[in-house]
């Protein structure tokens, strides 16, 4: 499913306008992301959860090179599904 046919299916379901739902779904997004970068966690029971966590500077080769090259720190987004939707779209 395309995000556009997401988004059409969203409004057709809340009666909000297709602008609307837009706007919904893209300040839901940014919220996940401010979460994200402050390596906190959003959780949806049921359903899933986002979080952030801290990798440090470290230290790589390029496979190509062979040459060292510095990775610098950054935050390493994470989301996984909890056991209980995993649970739900396998019943039949």
């Amino acid at each position: 499913m395309k995000h556009s046919e997401l988004l059409k299916k969203l409004s057709v379901k809340t009666g909000l306008t297709q602008e609307q739902t837009q706007e919904f779904v893209k300040e839901f997004i940014n919220i996940i992301k401010e979460k994200i970068k402050k390596e906190d966690s959003v959780h949806i029971t049921g359903f899933w959860s986002f979080s952030g966590k801290k990798v440090k500077e470290r230290k790589a080769k390029n496979p190509k090179t062979k040459e060292t090259v510095i990775v610098k720190a950054h935050i390493k987004p994470n989301f996984s599904f909890t056991d209980t939707f995993k649970k739900k779209i396998n019943e039949k």
